[in-house]
């Protein structure tokens, strides 16, 4: 009971995470399935998307870091 609280909010932030970055993966593949139809286009990034991505690839060095601890 003591920890139970921790663990819903830290299981609600891993389920949201991950359903993020399944948009974001459904996102790059519709961009990779247009392919050259906007390549002559300008393409804008804004910071916040930067760090966004930037905290995703974070996220993923980390998971893959625990992976390869809780391998041993």
């Amino acid at each position: 009971p003591r920890y139970i609280q921790s663990l819903l909010k830290a299981s609600r932030t891993q389920e949201r995470e991950t359903k993020e970055r399944r948009v974001d993966r459904e996102v790059q593949k519709e961009r990779e399935a247009e392919g050259e139809e906007f390549k002559d286009k300008e393409a804008f990034v804004t910071s916040s998307y930067r760090k966004k991505i930037e905290e995703s690839q974070k996220m993923d060095e980390e998971e893959k870091h625990q992976d390869k601890i809780e391998g041993l």
